[in-house]
């Protein structure tokens, strides 16, 4: 072995352990740059589905708006996490968004009496060391932090400012005055939450100052103050409530789908591309550390949505090295030698990685932007997935296989290619996908008008997330029977007093031993009954696998609102970006095959009865992502053999760009559908449902890319030639106008 082998063959191993010791750092953390580990409290939480818990989001009933809106969310988040802390729920998590606050509550055991308490009215008190009550929270107009000289001394500094009513300044000022150079102090729901020295009598408005106070204390006892008086009151209108046991689960089994998915495809690309292959999942290993990382630094909230969408990127990144290797493979059959067919691959895939890379991200970007609860961390997953794709295949594979070649390990056979089996006919030597095109158009026609009759017929199965109501997904431990379900029609007829509130009572369409209840939205005390009653009647332990949603009107309007905006602009913005990379024709048929591919899924949504709640933005999003990827490549292609044969028709430049690059999309749907296919074998059943039109997509995707895309594009250019959207508009309200004038 020379210098140089030695030298590589050093580096190689040096890198592999590089790359084994960021998978430590992913597991273990690594204090001194603040990473914290996956196990660690301070890194990924897992959001409700997987540790179990309740989210409940109470609106504000108030006409407010603004900064003075903004200063009153302040305050009630101040006051839910005084409650919280109080009640022992020192894990959960608050947000506020406009006039709407969502609290998390992992493994909490009783919802309903948590929801009585979080949002019942405030209570404040000033009192005396004695414990007399002084003044109360009827008596505070408000109270406001501020900055600036305090006393006589004219030191600046940070304080607060309390406005009484009238009663509440007479109050406070007898008070006052008999408490000279003893203590006042500010009690909430019976907690201290601070005490000041009585200085002097205060006819006026009372502040609050302390040497020390910071800006975030003043605000927070600004803020606790004015929780004691809000001027609306609190409505719970979403509950979501997962068991632990039914959470527990959830995680097992989306960990072991993670590792056999990513196992698998490490198997696929190794038995396919040989050399490269180990070389692609050493960088998907790296790809996957650097995701988990990514969500530990940034403390991701780790949803059942999320896991899935970290293990459908990692689907999605061997897209970028099965390009690469495909052009490998392609300059070997030109008679390059290994080093120049490597360089050649990655320099001639880089433009369609980029592009089918930048449509994705669109995707994943508007989903994490608009998106909300689990969608919003889906979203996040697959826009932190696609970036570190990028870099892991166009940086740390081209760096391995730099490597290998340097080791000196340069038989084509290595690399996936047979030169024998290179030389023989194949099937798609004479693919002429234009051939096809009328009978493709024919079919999708059928499947249109059969998809139209079976939405007809069946209508959706729409979620309360999108109707309001109230859901229970409850175990029975027992495949479900007819019996079964009327004996939990009448529980929970009797339970709730009202028969017609009932929507729904049918088994999972994913697990027969689970039933799924839906009714109008009914109170906290009958959700509870509901289940406990339930749980009587069959036997069933305490711990049982359940979940309980219950969602408003206000929140189901906002989840399809929010779930339209972010499919209508990721589509606008991967038209906008089609449009400037190709042509606006080009961009048009990708929309219609992005069309065809959602219109299959929304079709087996009603086919197969599979519930119509906030995930189906994640799936319709993903598959728009996904299959203008596949789309973009082919087109690429397409434009790559203009550009090498400017004489030759464009027909003929549409059957070599598809044939070319039917290996690529067959490998890259396959890797993807072994992942998304171990999270529907090993996922409970809302995972199921989550995966199952993903599956259906990627099908429908698969055929509209290689037998649509090509041939709608040549049939419009065809008719209109190769137009530009400003031509095409000028056309359309110009060209009758000139014609006219003509006449």
């Amino acid at each position: 072995m020379n210098y140089n082998v030695a030298g590589a063959v050093t580096r190689f191993v040096a890198s592999v352990l590089v790359v084994i010791l960021i998978c430590a750092v992913t597991i273990m953390g690594f204090a001194p740059l603040n990473i914290p580990g996956i196990f660690d409290t301070d890194g990924i939480t897992l959001g409700l589905d997987l540790a179990g818990g309740s989210l409940i989001v109470y609106e504000a009933k108030t006409d407010l708006t603004g900064d003075e809106l903004k200063m009153n969310m302040d305050s009630v988040e101040a006051l839910i996490r005084s409650r919280l802390d109080t009640l022992g729920f020192n894990e959960a998590a608050i947000s506020t968004s406009g006039n709407q606050v969502s609290v998390e509550i992992p493994s909490i055991t009783d919802p309903e009496e948590a929801i009585q308490k979080i949002g019942a009215t405030a209570n404040l008190q000033f009192r005396d060391d004695a414990g007399n009550v002084l003044v109360e929270g009827k008596h505070v107009k408000r109270a406001v932090p501020q900055y600036g000289a305090y006393d006589s001394t004219g030191v600046p500094g940070y304080f607060v400012v309390i406005e009484f009513t009238d009663e509440g300044r007479e109050l406070f000022k007898i008070a006052t005055g008999k408490l000279i150079d003893k203590n006042i102090s500010i009690y909430l729901d019976e907690d201290i939450q601070s005490t000041a020295v009585v200085q002097e009598e205060i006819d006026d408005n009372a502040i609050i100052s302390g040497k020390n106070f910071t800006s975030d204390e003043v605000k927070w006892l600004a803020s606790v103050i004015n929780a004691g008086q809000l001027p609306f009151a609190l409505e719970a209108v979403q509950q979501d409530s997962v068991g632990a046991s039914l959470g527990e689960k959830s995680l097992d089994t989306a960990i072991v789908a993670g590792i056999v998915g990513l196992l698998l495809v490490m198997l696929f690309m190794i038995l396919i591309y040989k050399v490269p292959g180990i070389v692609a999942s050493i960088s998907l290993v790296a790809y996957t550390a650097l995701v988990l990382i990514t969500m530990e630094i940034t403390k991701t909230n780790l949803t059942l949505p999320g896991i899935a969408g970290v293990i459908l990127s990692i689907g999605m990144a061997v897209d970028a090295n099965v390009v690469i290797y495909e052009r490998i493979k392609e300059e070997l059959a030109a008679g390059k030698s290994i080093k120049a067919a490597v360089e050649a691959g990655f320099d001639r895939a880089f433009t369609a990685i980029f592009d089918s890379n930048v449509t994705t991200i669109i995707s994943a970007a508007a989903l994490w932007y608009f998106g909300s609860g689990p969608v919003k961390g889906f979203g996040a997953t697959l826009f932190y997935g696609v970036l570190i794709s990028m870099f892991t295949a166009l940086t740390l594979t081209k760096y391995f296989l730099r490597l290998t070649i340097k080791m000196q390990i340069t038989n084509p056979a290595l690399y996936g290619y047979n030169a024998d089996k290179s030389n023989k006919k194949s099937i798609l030597d004479n693919f002429n996908v234009l051939k096809y095109r009328k009978a493709m158009l024919v079919l999708v026609a059928v499947i249109t008008v059969l998809g139209i009759g079976t939405i007809a017929i069946r209508g959706f199965n729409v979620d309360v997330d999108f109707e309001g109501g109230t859901e229970f997904q409850i175990s029975l431990n027992k495949n479900i029977e007819k019996e079964d379900i009327s004996e939990i029609e009448k529980i929970v007829a009797d339970t709730i007093g009202d028969a017609t509130l009932i929507s729904s009572i049918n088994p999972s369409v994913t697990d027969d031993t689970t039933v799924v209840i839906r009714t109008k939205l009914i109170s906290d005390e009958q959700r509870a009954d509901v289940r406990k009653n339930i749980i009587s009647a069959f036997d069933l332990p305490d711990d049982v696998e359940h979940s309980v949603r219950s969602i408003g009107a206000s929140i189901s309007e906002n989840l399809k609102r929010n779930s339209i905006i972010s499919a209508v602009i990721s589509i606008v913005l991967m038209l906008a970006y089609v449009s400037f990379r190709f042509s606006f024709l080009s961009s048009f048929t990708s929309i219609l095959c992005l069309m065809h591919d959602l219109f299959i899924m929304i079709v087996f949504y009603s086919l197969l009865q599979i519930p119509v709640n906030s995930n189906i933005v994640a799936a319709l999003l993903t598959i728009l992502g996904f299959s203008d990827n596949s789309t973009i490549v082919i087109f690429d292609r397409i434009r790559e053999e203009m550009k090498k044969r400017p004489t030759a028709s464009f027909d003929d430049c549409v059957n070599v760009g598809v044939r070319t690059s039917v290996v690529r999309s067959f490998n890259t749907v396959f890797a993807t559908l072994i992942t998304i296919t171990m999270i529907f074998i090993f996922g409970v059943a809302s995972v199921r449902n989550f995966a199952l039109p993903i599956i259906i997509g990627l099908v429908a995707g698969l055929f509209s890319s290689i037998m649509l895309a090509g041939p709608v594009w040549a049939l419009f250019r065809s008719k209109l030639g190769d137009i530009s959207l400003s031509r095409l508009i000028k056309n359309m309200f110009g060209g009758k106008k000139k014609a006219k004038t003509a006449k």
